[in-house]
């Protein structure tokens, strides 16, 4: 990820994660990355260390948990129907193991807060929020910490996959086109070969696209 750009937030206090990660489930989504940057919040005791993926969103779904707070993926044959009809939102819940959507609209709101910005307060300025959704249709922003995500070596044009930490903008996990897997695959191939992984990853030692990607470097950025 070199030669990417870098900002910072003086946050004016102690910076709490949990606070904005603490409620909801959260979604999975998938989408097309825009821009890619290394950021710093810069609390009152620790500097909290974030890439913020810019990207243009594709899908949205819930995710779905059991009693025993394990998730419940969707049959992968059902994903792709959502794939197709997400844009249009004519997709239909029919069956308990169907995708549950979750519209633009709807992720503004998990994305971001009451006033409808795409983002919480002070994790953007006013500038910042007229560049994403609702502004620029589909166009959000996330952060995730950059231990986890900066192997992935993210870039414009990458198609990502990535789930949420709550109902939040904080990612918990994400996976991207470049591994090597769906090496020569883009768009709409990357996304079915996601959906049919995780339909079929029901061992655990099932490894899933990106897996060998996960981790972090150990030099400092």
């Amino acid at each position: 990820m070199a030669h990417i750009k870098s900002t910072s937030t003086h946050w004016g206090g102690e910076f709490n994660e949990i606070a904005y990660t603490g409620k909801g489930d959260g979604v999975y989504c998938e989408g097309r990355v825009v821009d890619v940057r290394f950021h710093s919040v810069n609390g009152t005791r620790d500097i909290h260390r974030y890439i913020a993926v810019r990207l243009d969103l594709l899908l949205a779904r819930k995710r779905v948990f059991d009693a025993r707070h394990v998730e419940l993926q969707p049959h992968w044959k059902r994903v792709e129907q959502l794939r197709k009809e997400y844009a249009a939102g004519s997709f239909k819940v029919e069956k308990e193991t169907d995708p549950i959507p979750v519209s633009l609209d709807e992720v503004l709101d998990i994305f971001g807060d009451e006033s409808g910005a795409a983002l919480p307060p002070k994790f953007g300025d006013a500038a910042t929020m007229k560049t994403l959704h609702p502004h620029v249709k589909g166009r959000f922003e996330v952060w995730g910490s950059a231990d986890r995500l900066k192997s992935l070596h993210l870039k414009p044009g990458d198609e990502v996959a990535f789930w949420t930490d709550g109902d939040s903008c904080i990612v918990q996990g994400m996976r991207s086109s470049s591994a090597s897997e769906f090496e020569g695959k883009q768009g709409a191939e990357v996304m079915e070969g996601w959906g049919k992984k995780l339909d079929s990853a029901v061992d655990e030692s099932t490894p899933l696209p990106g897996d060998a990607l996960e981790g972090c470097d150990e030099d400092e950025w």
